[in-house]
């Protein structure tokens, strides 16, 4: 089985040391970890770079954690991103767009960077907020395809927190309306147990574990 977990540090007080710590773990673990996930600070994205050695990719968060940036913002992260030598990128669904059901100016939004970083994005959808209903998560699903986006993510993993077994049926929701589509789920995922239970909505093979902790050890 190929890596799948994105190894985690977006907390806003991580040090640079903290940074090259997590770095470090992640090249402990080739076997699980695919990519290290971090803020889209240059600092900090050129310090992982020089840590990993291009042993191990990194993906930047995007418009992080609420997607209220607009499309400036999340172009101006994407752009440091890039310039900083980055090839993959989380981004983060306008909030506000989707909780009015405004589907068509959150999709707008993404245009930029789905050309910026083709095939090599990731969408976080807030499904813990409770207006995200069974209808909005195939809604956004069904949006997040359209756009050309690789991959639907569960959550930022640090507002509106639910229990994994909720965000297991959500997952669940997006495989259905979007079987071709990478899921990440994140968000205290802390088990073995809690993967094997995601793989059995989700293949193996398109899931992807975000994660702060190595749970796998």
């Amino acid at each position: 089985m190929p890596p799948y977990v994105d190894y985690t540090l977006v907390k806003p007080d991580a040090t640079f040391s903290d940074y090259e710590r997590h770095c470090r773990e992640a090249l402990e673990s080739p076997d699980d970890v695919r990519a290290v996930c971090v803020l889209p600070d240059p600092e900090v994205l050129h310090m992982c770079r020089r840590t990993l050695e291009q042993k191990m990719s990194i993906c930047a968060v995007n418009d992080f954690p609420d997607g209220r940036g607009g499309w400036r913002g999340k172009l101006a992260d994407a752009e440091i991103a890039l310039e900083c030598g980055i090839r993959e990128i989380d981004t983060v669904i306008n909030t506000s767009y989707v909780k009015e059901g405004n589907y068509g100016a959150a999709k707008a939004e993404f245009a930029g960077i789905i050309s910026m970083f083709q095939g090599a994005v990731k969408v976080i959808v807030e499904t813990g907020y409770p207006w995200y209903t069974e209808y909005k998560i195939k809604k956004v699903t069904e949006l997040v395809a359209e756009i050309g986006a690789f991959c639907i993510k569960s959550s930022t993993g640090v507002i509106a927190k639910i229990p994994v077994e909720q965000k297991i049926q959500h997952i669940a929701w997006m495989h259905q309306v979007a079987p071709h589509l990478t899921i990440k789920i994140a968000g205290d995922v802390v088990s073995m147990e809690q993967v094997n239970a995601a793989r059995s909505v989700v293949p193996a093979g398109k899931l992807i574990v975000g994660a702060s902790r190595p749970f796998w050890k």
